[in-house]
């Protein structure tokens, strides 16, 4: 468990308590990463209040990072997951003309193989 999933679970919930819920483990545990964060970071990211926290506005800074850094993370694993079972994706496989116009004579050694004219449009 990161600090930052810890730190993102409590802005969330609004509660030390609830991201501990949440994250499945102690209120003392969650406390101690925030705590651990605040003191690397030399400022206050949640302010204590009588029901739950909430974040500053260095912790809501952090907040939307840490949220938009974990989201990216969460859809990068899911198309990881999609490439393993090889759903969606796709294969795109381009060539010159010259190694087609080659390939195209080997199976058509008598036709004609003609060049598109410069002047025809696309």
């Amino acid at each position: 468990m990161t600090i930052s999933v810890v730190f993102a679970a409590a802005c969330r919930t609004g509660s030390l308590s609830g991201a501990a819920r949440d994250l499945g483990c102690t209120q003392s545990a969650v406390s101690q990463h925030v705590k651990r964060l605040e003191r690397e970071l030399g400022l206050s990211l949640l302010e204590r209040q009588p029901r739950g926290i909430a974040p500053t506005s260095a912790g809501r800074l952090l907040h939307t990072a840490v949220t938009e850094g974990l989201g990216r993370i969460d859809q990068a694993v899911r198309r990881i997951e999609e490439l393993a079972r090889a759903e969606g994706g796709s294969v795109r496989v381009t060539t010159g003309a010259t190694p087609f116009r080659r390939r195209l004579a080997m199976c058509c050694p008598t036709g004609t193989i003609a060049s598109p004219s410069p002047h025809t449009a696309s």
